[in-house]
């Protein structure tokens, strides 16, 4: 059985990348996905959302855990896309860290995400944690 990644996802994988390469990845490597949501805040910064950890158990970002088969084909492509540089970390936009996911059935897996690393200087709080809802206007 080949490996497989869970990976939480909360904004334009789940809207539309608007990239080709992402798009076909997508399709032929992510088998499965769920709804669920991590614990956390969600700003927009624009045309995409980023998410912070939070220790306040009622912050929740809202999204899908994405399962990609064959992480090894899939991470170096999706890091790029996401600005995240796993080999100097501080230097990213975002960084892809292990986080405990909760399931729409109340399960616990365990996932990565993409956590922002940049500034919050124009950044609008969502308060809910839901960008599809925050782009269709609620």
């Amino acid at each position: 059985m080949a490996a497989v990644l869970r990976l939480f996802s909360y904004g334009t994988l789940l809207t539309g990348t608007l990239d080709p390469q992402i798009d076909r990845l997508l399709a032929r490597h992510c088998r499965t996905r769920y709804p669920a949501s991590v614990q956390g805040r969600l700003y927009c910064l624009g045309r995409f959302p980023g998410a912070l950890p939070s220790h306040h158990r009622r912050d929740r970002v809202h999204g899908e855990i994405l399962e990609l088969e064959r992480p090894q084909r899939c991470l170096p492509i999706m890091d790029r896309y996401e600005g995240a540089d796993p080999n100097r970390p501080e230097r990213g936009l975002f960084r892809r860290r292990p986080v405990q996911a909760r399931t729409g059935a109340g399960a616990r897996l365990g996932v990565e995400i993409y956590w922002y690393h940049g500034p919050l200087t124009t950044a609008r709080r969502i308060p809910h944690g839901d960008w599809l809802r925050w782009v269709e206007g609620e």
